[in-house]
């Protein structure tokens, strides 16, 4: 009878290790941006299409001849190519978000995306759409109006060719933040801020300029020194970097000395943390991580006035990253996951391992691929760097149960 008893125990514990939830598939371990878990959705590319399953209504759509990597996903939107051009789609839902079949999408930045579409008929011409999540078109403009607004002159096609869209990606860089887009000028070697009217938001032309981020934006003037402007173009952080500062966040901006060392300013340009780190996140609900300058200084958390906490691994190596085209204007995914999630992705003697911020090892099993911790759970690949498909494991990991959630699986044709 204890026997049994011993033996229903086991069978019921193996039960409750299974995954929850069998898909069929795979993770690309080659490319990690072909498979996200943003919380909600888990996606991934399997045999050459693209998957999508709702962890909430528990259903699964497939998108033909997709890569994950090329839906420009975020926050269950994401373009689907149709024939030579583009639809906007929202998980779950049938029709486009949007009418316009766009020629080409610049990408995401932040919330908001810009597209161009060419038109025909009467309103033939090519158009920039900019969309924003929540709110949805927020402005719409012919190229030859954006060409008008910088100065350049649009009827001589010789220098310009025709006013396509290729013409407008190239000239364009979707640079949008706060209401203001970065723009070049009619010498194309100098740049202003325009609002979404494409009015002049202010007087001056700069050799760089970056989106704005907490009301400052980092620009460099004609000496090539950078400095910050407020939205109405005045100087509140002098001009004294020649390396290009990061964005404000959290009130803290990373600049970079004459020694290639890190330390961060306030909004009014007071070095409140002193130039001494080799590498930084940005600032995130108040913290960041940093590396001390040295080959035996620790990494450390870092609070707005610099106070240092030691990190629990020193030759470890940050590991997660977004994957985005503008990720360098957004805190690291590294931050986010410590703060919101309180745990870290690391590189530790060639291994993937993740750790809570107590520094205590979550798993001890080889990992190929961990990434996207959302929500208490992270997309994990298990088996050997050498080994087949067959010999890997693919899950979603719950780290509240310490179990899968997901699990894919698939067999040989």
């Amino acid at each position: 009878m204890k026997k049994l008893i011993t033996l229903l125990w086991t069978g019921m514990l193996c039960l409750s290790l299974q995954a929850q939830i069998q898909l069929e598939g795979k993770f690309d371990v080659d490319i990690p941006q072909n498979q996200i878990w943003d919380g909600r959705y888990l996606l991934y590319t399997f045999r050459g299409d693209a998957h999508i399953y709702d962890t909430e209504t528990k259903k699964k759509w497939v998108i033909p001849d997709h890569q994950v990597s090329g839906l420009g996903y975020q926050q269950g939107y994401y373009f689907q190519k149709d024939g030579d051009e583009y639809l906007m789609r929202k998980v779950g839902e049938e029709e486009p978000v949007l009418p316009h079949r766009f020629s080409w999408v610049s990408g995401w930045f932040g919330d908001t995306i810009l597209g161009w579409e060419e038109v025909t008929g009467p309103d033939a011409g090519v158009y920039g759409i900019w969309y924003q999540l929540g709110k949805g078109v927020i402005a719409r403009h012919e190229l030859k109006d954006i060409h008008r607004a910088v100065g350049f002159d649009h009827t001589q096609k010789w220098h310009l060719k025709k006013l396509d869209w290729q013409t407008a990606q190239r000239l364009y860089s979707y640079q949008y933040q706060e209401g203001l887009i970065v723009l070049p000028n009619r010498d194309k070697e100098t740049f202003s801020f325009y609002d979404l009217k494409l009015n002049r938001a202010f007087p001056g032309e700069f050799i760089k300029a970056e989106p704005f981020s907490e009301g400052l934006a980092a620009v460099q003037n004609e000496d090539g020194l950078w400095g910050f402007i407020d939205t109405k173009g005045k100087v509140q952080v002098p001009f004294i970097y020649r390396k290009r500062p990061g964005q404000f966040h959290s009130g803290r901006a990373k600049v970079i000395n004459k020694d290639n060392l890190i330390g961060f300013i306030d909004s009014k340009g007071e070095l409140l943390i002193p130039a001494k780190f080799s590498s930084a996140t940005d600032f995130y609900k108040g913290k960041a991580l940093a590396k001390v300058s040295g080959w035996d200084k620790p990494r450390v958390v870092l609070d707005l006035e610099g106070r240092e906490e030691k990190l629990f691994c020193t030759n470890c190596v940050l590991h997660s990253k977004s994957y985005k085209k503008y990720e360098q204007y957004f805190p690291s995914q590294d931050i986010l996951d410590l703060v919101d999630d309180g745990f870290l992705i690391l590189r530790v003697s060639r291994k993937l391992s993740l750790f809570s911020k107590e520094g205590e090892r979550v798993f001890e099993k080889e990992s190929l691929m961990m990434k996207d911790l959302v929500n208490d759970k992270v997309l994990l690949v298990e088996g050997g760097f050498f080994s087949k498909d067959l010999d890997q494991r693919f899950y979603l990991w719950d780290l509240e149960s310490d179990q899968p959630f997901i699990e894919l699986s698939f067999e040989e044709f």
